[in-house]
């Protein structure tokens, strides 16, 4: 999390803490981006970052460090499934 847009062009999101929550050496931000989104992002609380409810920071990672669950998987559909493979033909199933 950053309160500053990062300078890379993709794998970013400006989103809204809209709640925190302490998991022993972890601290929980629940996000909600501009399109009514919700993510969820995890930081030692050792990162010594000072958030608060109510700030606006953006959200970004890596994509090796990501995770994908497709929703189509999810909910029985598979309609969009090959877009998301064609995406990250890493992650194949």
């Amino acid at each position: 999390l950053l309160s500053e847009e990062p300078e890379q062009a993709c794998n970013k999101v400006k989103a809204m803490i809209v709640a925190i929550a302490m998991l022993g050496d972890s601290l929980e931000f629940v996000l909600q981006s501009e399109s009514g989104k919700e993510h969820i992002a995890r930081l030692p609380r050792s990162s010594g970052m000072q958030l608060n409810q109510g700030e606006t920071v953006w959200i970004h990672w890596a994509e090796e460090q990501m995770t994908l669950f497709p929703f189509e998987e999810l909910s029985g559909r598979t309609k969009e499934r090959s877009s998301v493979i064609a995406a990250f033909p890493e992650h194949r199933p």
